[in-house]
């Protein structure tokens, strides 16, 4: 980067960690754990829902004995065993991170996932000793996607909004971010590829991983 960064907010999935693909997937590998055969167009299929959906569309699609609350909870542990023993780090993340850190640079974690699960992976792979406070989306009643998100963030930390450089790969998040007057970055990740042209058009820049920045 060309200018020093004061606060840096690192989103996690697909940016810190390449971890979309248990998102992408979660219908895929629960039902395989449970010795059933996906549907090829599963993942297309509950892209859209929320886990308690695809809890119950599975359960009705395949004809499960467990009820749909017990699948729910399931699919959670699932992927909550993904953080914990699985997710690994993206290319150069860590080496980004500990760069900024080492400048003197503020580092911020906001996600859509729990934290239970984010802390227990960045700890893991080295990252959670350099952050400074970690943001989800449901203990800040607001969203990425939503126009007072980065206000939110900025207000907690104690900053004007103009003063956090974003790390994203999801395009819904780095629109809001640019609307707010952020400094964006934006990260190529493997499942947002169709979204690399928009990207590109709105981020301040845009990188395809954080070697490029060392």
């Amino acid at each position: 980067m060309d200018k020093k960064i004061s606060c840096a907010v690192f989103d996690v999935d697909g940016t810190l960690l390449d971890s979309m693909g248990v998102w992408a997937n979660i219908g895929d590998i629960y039902l395989r754990k449970k010795g059933y055969e996906p549907d090829p167009e599963l993942a297309e299929q509950v892209k859209v829902m929320t886990v308690p959906e695809t809890a119950v569309y599975m359960k009705e699609t395949y004809r499960m004995p467990e009820t749909a609350e017990e699948i729910t909870r399931e699919i959670g542990d699932t992927v909550r065993d993904f953080y914990y023993y699985q997710a690994e780090d993206k290319q150069d993340a860590r080496a980004f991170m500990k760069k900024l850190y080492d400048q003197g640079t503020r580092i911020f974690v906001a996600t859509a996932s729990e934290r239970d699960p984010i802390e227990h992976a960045l700890a893991r792979v080295g990252m959670w000793p350099m952050v400074e406070q970690l943001f989800t989306s449901s203990e800040l009643g607001c969203g990425k996607s939503q126009d007072g998100y980065w206000a939110l963030v900025a207000s907690k930390i104690g900053v004007p909004v103009e003063d956090l450089t974003i790390f994203e790969d999801s395009l819904h998040a780095v629109e809001t971010a640019v609307q707010a007057g952020c400094t964006v970055v934006a990260i190529s990740d493997r499942y947002t590829v169709e979204d690399e042209p928009a990207l590109r058009k709105l981020a301040d820049r845009y990188i395809y991983n954080f070697t490029e920045l060392l």
